[in-house]
């Protein structure tokens, strides 16, 4: 025969229930506190990693810039260079190395030379050849390029404004004063 369900049956039956899946309910939270917490520590490692590796990638960075900027250092570019129109009373074995830029006759010679004095004595010269279209600059990172071009727009605007100026290096002279540019060079 059937056993009778009353109500106080059903109640403890649904108490039962109830208190399994508390306990349940219980369980499944300690377990995700858990996930959450692994989760938050692997996270964090993650961030440190990820700070060191910066630092790192910085660090790279400036040590290939002061690397380029050595390699750089005895070397000079030529624009608009036409072959046979530069006469610069150096010999062959000054040079070590040459290599040209830019398509046809027109275009710039980029000279390794052996010493650094040997360039610094060419760019004092470099004046010399105004009004031939000849130029002749130091061959600059590109980080240091455009922070000569800041200067140069810079002095064009003081020159605008009815100023003396000129640049010296890696400053910019107004009115015989030296004031330094801090824009884009760090």
């Amino acid at each position: 025969m059937a056993k009778a369900v009353t109500i106080a049956t059903f109640n403890d039956f649904g108490l039962k229930i109830n208190q399994k899946f508390e306990a349940l309910d219980a369980g499944i939270e300690v377990k995700l506190i858990k996930i959450e917490t692994d989760i938050s520590k692997k996270f964090k490692a993650y961030e440190k990693r990820d700070s060191e590796l910066e630092v790192q990638n910085d660090q790279l960075r400036e040590q290939f810039e002061r690397l380029d900027k050595k390699h750089r250092k005895n070397n000079l570019i030529i624009h608009d260079f036409i072959k046979n129109k530069v006469e610069v009373d150096i010999s062959e074995k000054d040079i070590r190395d040459s290599f040209k830029q830019g398509t046809g006759d027109n275009g710039s010679l980029l000279v390794e030379l052996s010493s650094f004095r040997q360039k610094s004595d060419i760019i004092k010269n470099a004046f010399k050849l105004k009004g031939t279209g000849i130029f002749i600059s130091p061959d600059l990172s590109p980080r240091d390029r455009q922070y000569q071009s800041t200067l140069v727009n810079h002095l064009k605007k003081v020159r605008a404004e009815g100023k003396t100026a000129q640049l010296r290096g890696n400053n910019l002279v107004i009115e015989r004063k030296k004031n330094l540019y801090f824009g884009t060079r760090a």
